[in-house]
């Protein structure tokens, strides 16, 4: 097991393809946990991530998927009435992410541990910001998120972090390390 936990979203094939050959190539340590095309990604990220790590272990969790503002895709496809619930962050929906989330605490390294919501434009708007402090605070690591599209493993521009004890800022950010901007 390495100190960096990669989920991702395999319902749109390209994305995941291009993800997990990224993070082959570059992070040969890490533990890559693929989710399904199902809907319930949320409690079944959640169960192998209890099952595949140990107390303290996890320094980063990166979850790669579609996003939008205040969205952060799992494992949930489009319906007639939006995202689908259980299949992905949803400051709409995030009441019933909470509980289930705040069992990832003690996985964590520390509280300078992370989480990293890899979507395109999760942190923008209001919504984005939400969804940030919510999941900050319901697993006490920071929250990192950026309000950009992004492509492939690479964050452009604006990264935002929010903080368990409600703290919201800009980051610069690079693969190995976050600079905090004014």
């Amino acid at each position: 097991m390495g100190y960096v936990v990669d989920v991702i979203d395999t319902v749109d094939g390209i994305v995941s393809a291009c993800s997990l050959d990224d993070i082959k190539r570059d992070d040969p340590d890490t533990t890559v946990i693929p989710v399904p095309p199902i809907i319930g990604g949320l409690p079944f990220m959640v169960d192998a991530i209890l099952k595949r790590t140990k107390n303290h272990e996890i320094n980063v969790l990166r979850i790669w998927g579609h996003g939008g503002a205040g969205i952060q895709n799992i494992a949930a496809g489009h319906s007639a009435d939006g995202w689908r619930t259980d299949g992905s962050l949803d400051i709409r929906h995030f009441e019933q992410a909470a509980g289930l989330l705040s069992t990832l605490h003690s996985r964590f390294y520390s509280c300078k541990s992370r989480i990293e919501l890899r979507g395109c434009r999760v942190a923008a708007g209001s919504r984005g910001r939400e969804l940030m402090l919510a999941v900050s605070k319901a697993v006490g690591v920071r929250v990192l998120a950026a309000v950009d599209y992004q492509s492939r493993m690479y964050w452009h521009n604006s990264v935002f972090q929010a903080d368990p004890d409600g703290g919201f800022k800009r980051v610069f950010y690079t693969s190995s390390d976050i600079v905090y901007s004014d």
